[in-house]
């Protein structure tokens, strides 16, 4: 995805979730990001949405990526309340640190 392949990851991630429906829980995150990368807004926000029912308490990956996601979509009062919700579960957390810790998950400009 990180390559610039993002279309074709999102086949491999639909083909391994298909194929072991007890998959990995943060598939669904990756899928969300592949793509947001392809601006493919509605469809992150599905797949991410779909990471937190499964990793509710998952602030670095699902609330951040979601948050990010629906600000690109327009979605800028939603992006707030995730955001806000983002800060409730842990009231430390930072852009800074969360980019210093994932840096392969900007945005490609």
């Amino acid at each position: 995805m990180y390559t610039g392949k993002a279309e074709e990851s999102i086949a491999y991630y639909q083909r391994a979730m298909r194929l072991s429906p007890m998959y990995t829980s943060w598939y669904p995150g990756s899928l969300g990001d592949a793509y947001r990368l392809l601006g493919r807004y509605e469809e992150a926000i599905a797949s991410l949405n779909s990471y937190i029912e499964r990793e509710p308490e998952d602030v670095r990956v699902a609330r951040v990526r979601l948050a990010a996601t629906l600000m690109q979509a327009g979605r800028e009062d939603e992006a707030r309340a995730v955001a806000k919700e983002t800060l409730r579960l842990k009231p430390d957390f930072s852009v800074a640190r969360y980019y210093a810790f994932a840096p392969n998950t900007q945005t490609r400009r």
